[in-house]
């Protein structure tokens, strides 16, 4: 339910989340002195994301689908007068939160890549090691490159923007998934595609991707 409220939310925003997460986080470099990239959203997304007037838009068209749901105004079940009010209050909040796997793969890709950068730049590593880091900066290279959507802007890739957002949204609710599984696999290991089905799968955390 929460899902379904968080994309009645996102839509009265009016944000674009673009075809890649670099469309949404600020990939940008800070400075020449080795600081940490910043991987916020952007600025005008976060302006559209905290405006209280998409909220109380979101809270009239959410109280309204929840309206015609049986059985959510019992005592007993889970809903309360403040349940809409207190998960929009919180979205723009877990919206940041749900960029942060993207931001540890991405830091992760990119530390690795600039490590072996290092090495084969280093006139002091053997000519072997130097081969094995040239084929780990590669690699890193494609992770990066995968991450960012770069090859394929395409609904199907595993990090179309919606498509992640929406991957975000069923990793809150779902178990954990034994090690091994495509939920908890390194990127390295993550497919270029997924199936037609997944395409069409009900709305998660940012809704369906758009046609």
């Amino acid at each position: 339910m929460r899902s379904h409220v968080h994309a009645i939310w996102l839509a009265e925003t009016g944000v674009s989340l673009g075809s890649r997460m670099t469309d949404v986080l600020d990939t940008a470099i800070l400075d020449e002195l080795g600081e940490e990239l910043s991987l916020e959203v952007h600025p005008h997304l976060s302006a559209q994301l905290a405006d209280p007037a998409a909220r109380r838009r979101a809270a009239e068209r959410a109280h309204a689908v929840l309206a015609e749901l049986p059985g959510v105004d019992k005592p007993d079940s889970w809903w309360t007068e403040h349940w809409v009010d207190d998960t929009l209050q919180a979205a723009a909040s877990q919206f940041d939160s749900a960029c942060d796997r993207w931001r540890g793969l991405y830091r992760a890709a990119l530390t690795e890549q600039r490590e072996q950068n290092r090495r084969v730049l280093d006139n002091s590593t053997e000519p072997d090691a130097r081969k094995l880091a040239q084929r780990r900066r590669m690699d890193a290279e494609n992770q990066l490159r995968l991450l960012k959507n770069e090859d394929d802007e395409e609904q199907f890739s595993d990090f179309y923007s919606y498509r992640y957002f929406a991957s975000e949204g069923k990793r809150e609710t779902s178990p954990p998934q034994r090690r091994g599984s495509a939920r908890t696999a390194d990127i390295g290991t993550i497919g270029r595609r997924t199936s037609t089905a997944a395409r069409s799968a009900a709305p998660s955390w940012a809704g369906r991707c758009p046609a």
